[in-house]
């Protein structure tokens, strides 16, 4: 199987890209994080890029990921420093996502909406009755979740009226 990204012709990496493509895909994450115009990522926003897509790939093809990494991603050995060489190194993603909440000392919790760090309470954290391990605590701060459910609905609405009128 070849890639399946434009004229790319290289054997596949991952999914339906080779590793030169699926590189410069995790490049865009990083820049879409930086730049944050959608609002998404604000505790990533004005944080530093330092290097283009070609000079990443470049260092991806230099540096792979181990082969038993399942799905890595990008990780930023400091945090509070942007994506810089020097910075950065290959991480699985599911202890990347984990990797958010690390610095935040016990009893509290970051909002990935916004990044205010809140006391870890029903005050400010609803109950997730949806865990299969017993009640935890829902994802967002409560202002955060009501906008993210807003969001949530507004584009399930729009989706529909697509589906609807396509």
């Amino acid at each position: 199987m070849h890639c399946n990204n434009g004229d790319c012709k290289r054997p596949i990496y991952r999914g339906t890209e080779c590793f030169k493509c699926w590189a410069g895909t995790k490049w865009d994450s990083m820049k879409q994080r930086v730049e944050n115009r959608r609002g998404n990522y604000p505790q990533w926003q004005g944080k530093s890029l330092e290097f283009t897509r070609r000079e990443f790939v470049a260092w991806a093809l230099a540096n792979p990921p181990p082969p038993e990494m399942e799905r890595p991603s990008v990780d930023r050995i400091d945090a509070e420093r942007g994506y810089l060489f020097g910075n950065i190194r290959w991480l699985e993603f599911s202890q990347n996502c984990r990797n958010q909440q690390h610095d935040v000392p016990a009893g509290l919790k970051r909002c990935p909406r916004c990044g205010e760090t809140k006391p870890l309470t029903l005050e400010f954290f609803g109950v997730n009755r949806a865990k299969r391990n017993g009640a935890g605590f829902q994802e967002y701060f409560h202002p955060c979740r009501r906008a993210y459910s807003r969001d949530w609905e507004a584009k399930r609405r729009r989706r529909t009226l697509v589906h609807e009128t396509g």
